[in-house]
């Protein structure tokens, strides 16, 4: 398995401004996210600042695809953690309406797995644009272990957004994802 203190180290060299036209590759591997200043700085979660990374995950595929594709696109708020936490904390100062992900799933995760108003999501994606800068780590080729070095340097770096249990602030973070979902609910009723 490759070394995750190696893998950290990679990572927090490589940090760049998000941009429209990323450069990331379309490769497996690992992306963080970290902020550009630190735009929570007047609010209890000042703290996400103090932290290199905000968000860490994976990719089985395409790192491209994951980061562009799924957490800076204005339409996949229901599937990246990532979007949905940020969403929760700027939920006022965006102006954002927690909506359900889907018309047409019956289970509960059209509710968990909320998304906003368009005009919102649009919002929502510029702040991350402005705010937010990323950095990757390539896995060698045929790489398995992905799912534990994630983990490894997860539990190494200790990213403000993740919700592991470890995470000091998660209980807050779960208790605003919480009011998201019951808004989406609230709304589809």
């Amino acid at each position: 398995m490759t070394d995750p203190i190696q893998v950290l180290a990679t990572l927090s060299q490589n940090m760049t401004v998000v941009k429209t036209k990323s450069s990331l590759p379309k490769q497996p591997g690992l992306y963080a996210f970290g902020l550009v200043g630190n735009p929570f700085s007047n609010s209890q979660f000042s703290s996400l600042g103090e932290s290199s990374f905000l968000y860490l995950g994976k990719s089985q595929k395409n790192l491209h695809d994951r980061v562009m594709g799924k957490h800076l696109n204005s339409k996949r708020t229901g599937s990246s953690t990532l979007r949905r936490t940020l969403g929760a904390l700027l939920l006022e100062e965006l102006a954002l309406t927690p909506l359900p992900r889907s018309t047409t799933e019956k289970t509960q995760r059209r509710f968990e797995s909320y998304k906003f108003a368009d005009e919102g999501e649009e919002r929502l994606t510029y702040w991350m644009k402005k705010n937010l800068q990323v950095t990757f780590w390539v896995a060698p080729p045929q790489y398995l272990f992905l799912k534990d070095l994630e983990a490894a340097v997860i539990k190494l770096s200790r990213p403000g957004l993740n919700l592991e249990a470890t995470n000091p602030i998660r209980a807050e973070l779960n208790l605003r994802r919480k009011h998201c979902c019951e808004l989406a609910k609230a709304h589809y009723s």
